[in-house]
């Protein structure tokens, strides 16, 4: 059975399409959109801590660029520090046993995460501020690692994801239950008829037939549902 999965994206080309916004080098404008999407996606909820890390310390880059004297340095390496520890603490938690604490370095080790990041965010919490130039140096290195073991494999999720769903056929199968009810409604003498739970078991069951076979035909159906007002008909005429 296909594991259906509920993402913060429409669909895994627009997850794609963010992507090569956050890697284009030199692009201002470019990145900052990549941003306000990625801030809209957490809104919705689901967010994965590669894309948050990735958002967070593109953030801190960009702040850094800004041409504004007012931006002390001291503010852009706490941007920095900030984007760095969340990325390095939520990567290592994630890890944790609930049971059993394992130090920081141990479990860096099994992620490939270098050791150096977690003595980065030791210092920053604990001691003094890394330095600008440092802190930039470790930010380019946290998005390099970021795309090595999150970004680039997104292109070998695609291309082992099933078909796409057919829409055509799940706005049909909709619009067929839509039809029917209507009709068993006008049909009732009284107005107060009640559409047979099989007439919904049936049309449930053919759309969990699609889901279960592609993984982006939930996100189908549940567009299909609010976009064409068939949650609930209504006794025409």
């Amino acid at each position: 059975m296909a594991m259906i999965s509920i993402t913060p994206w429409h669909n895994h080309d627009e997850l794609i399409e963010v992507r090569g916004w956050l890697y284009a080098e030199r692009e201002y404008e470019t990145r900052r959109k990549a941003c306000s999407q990625i801030r809209a996606w957490k809104l919705r909820g689901g967010l994965p801590h590669a894309v948050e890390s990735t958002w967070y310390i593109t953030d801190a880059f960009l702040t850094d660029s800004v041409p504004i004297k007012s931006i002390s340095a001291l503010a852009k390496r706490s941007c920095y520090s900030v984007a760095i520890c969340r990325f390095v603490t939520g990567m290592l938690d994630s890890q944790q046993d609930s049971t059993y604490k394992r130090s920081m370095y141990d479990v860096a080790k099994e992620l490939d995460l270098p050791a150096s990041f977690v003595e980065l965010r030791h210092e920053a919490i604990h001691g003094e501020l890394p330095s600008l130039i440092a802190s930039r140096q470790a930010a380019e290195r946290a998005l390099r690692w970021l795309w090595d073991h999150y970004w680039r494999h997104l292109d070998e999720d695609s291309l082992n994801e099933p078909n796409p769903p057919d829409v055509n056929e799940i706005k049909d199968i909709l619009q067929a239950h839509v039809a029917e009810c209507i009709n068993v409604l006008n049909a009732s003498k009284d107005r107060e008829g009640r559409i047979p739970w099989q007439q919904f078991a049936a049309t449930a069951a053919s759309l969990m037939e699609i889901c279960k076979a592609r993984q982006r035909a939930l996100a189908e159906v549940i567009k299909a549902l609010v976009a064409g007002a068939m949650l609930i008909p209504t006794t025409t005429g």
